[in-house]
């Protein structure tokens, strides 16, 4: 978790270039193309060709204005491609725009209602008229819904994270973890508290440790406490000991469960405060440091929350990238951050999603420096880390903020 988290946050998201099969050259005059959009189930996908190495924005049309999709970086050949999800609820009217120039606008079709009427559809009707008329192709049926396909496969039985979780490309999510903090410990089989005593991981000026008053298990919940102590005591550390008065709490799943790519989701809520000082984190951090230290080996941040900006919780992506070594969403628009809500990251080798509470509120795809190349660095194993911690710099505890900072964690899941 970076504590020197920097209050700009990134507006892009660079999506890698896919090479494209249209391999003509860009049609609109003005030197950027949206080709037709390609339909899915219930994305589309977008192509086009522009300047190379170009930054492109697709924005879609609404009554207030264009506004942003999401971004994409073109290839060296200037070829670009994405997907977005289908609209629900009316088509969008889309284009593609570059250093100010705007391609011809296309449209993206809604999702297809399912079929209400069974006996329209032959494929379910053993008693078809044949004399029906011969040019109706039933699968060309714009309104057909995949889900009635009687071929569709079943959901399969819930597994140990409960009702299994469908991919966009049909398949099914495999839970490789997950704890729901029953009992009154913490389990030793699947955390480690991160304490400074053997670590030398520290919270800048707080020392890490682990007391019945920093980590709690009851209730069916976790509780991550930071304690301000009456007196100034010694934090013994491996890299040097300090004398500090501020405690904090972490707990990671170091030697005991890490995993490369998948979807990982907390239930947590933030400490009950609105004045700078606290600094939670639900956070991936790599099992071993195989490019280099921090900020090298990667860090995945899937949700943090400074108390100084209360309303909202933010999700960032760090390692030696080409453009920038910090990558951060700012629409994690979160007014009750201190009341329970789910944060996701779906962690692919082309893209990371995060979803709070079902939004997509970023995405970013590594543009790593060389000679990092492709989805490096964040092609190796990371490990779960859960931290409630004192924040610093503008974020530093002022006379308003409490002794006490609780972050609770209802339960956190993985899956493959």
């Amino acid at each position: 978790m970076s504590i020197r988290f920097v209050l700009l946050a990134c507006l892009a998201t660079c999506l890698s270039a896919v090479t494209v099969v249209v391999d003509t050259p860009p049609s609109d005059a003005a030197g950027i193309t949206l080709y037709r959009p390609q339909a899915r189930e219930f994305s589309v996908v977008l192509t086009g060709r522009t300047h190379p190495n170009a930054r492109v924005r697709i924005v879609r049309r609404a009554d207030d204005g264009w506004k942003r999709v999401t971004v994409v970086r073109a290839g060296r050949l200037g070829r670009y491609r994405l997907v977005v999800l289908r609209p629900a609820a009316k088509p969008w009217v889309v284009r593609a725009v570059s250093g100010g120039v705007r391609s011809r606008q296309r449209t993206i079709a809604t999702v297809p209602d399912p079929i209400t009427d069974p006996p329209t559809d032959p494929t379910t009707d053993p008693t078809t008229d044949p004399t029906t008329d011969p040019t109706t192709d039933p699968t060309t049926d714009p309104t057909t819904d995949p889900t009635t396909d009687p071929t569709t496969e079943p959901a399969p039985p819930d597994d140990a994270c409960g009702p299994r979780l469908q991919k966009a490309d049909g398949t099914w999510w495999d839970c490789t973890f997950v704890d729901e903090f029953e009992g009154t410990e913490l389990d030793g089989t699947r955390w480690l508290a991160q304490e400074t005593s053997f670590s030398g991981v520290n919270n800048g000026p707080a020392c890490i440790r682990k007391e019945p008053w920093t980590i709690e298990v009851s209730g069916g919940t976790l509780r991550l406490s930071a304690q301000r102590t009456a007196e100034q005591f010694t934090c013994k550390s491996p890299y040097g000991d300090f004398t500090t008065d501020r405690v904090s709490a972490s707990v990671g799943t170091r030697d005991r469960f890490s995993q490369a790519y998948g979807r990982f989701a907390f239930r947590a809520k933030m400490a009950d405060v609105r004045v700078p000082g606290s600094h939670s984190a639900l956070w991936l951090y790599p099992s071993r440091h195989t490019y280099g230290s921090w900020p090298n080996s990667g860090e995945i941040d899937v949700a943090e929350w400074f108390s100084g900006v209360p309303d909202k919780v933010f999700p960032s992506v760090h390692y030696l990238g080409a453009v920038r070594n910090s990558h951060t969403g700012v629409d994690g628009l979160m007014p009750d951050a201190n009341a329970f809500h789910t944060y996701v990251v779906e962690w692919t080798p082309t893209i990371m999603r995060f979803l709070y509470d079902g939004r997509l509120v970023y995405e970013h795809t590594a543009n790593p420096a060389l000679p990092l190349l492709g989805s490096q660095p964040f092609d190796k194993p990371f490990d779960i880390v859960l931290s409630q911690g004192w924040g610093q710099l503008w974020n530093a505890p002022t006379a308003g903020t409490p002794d006490r900072l609780t972050m609770t964690v209802d339960w956190v899941r993985a899956w493959k």
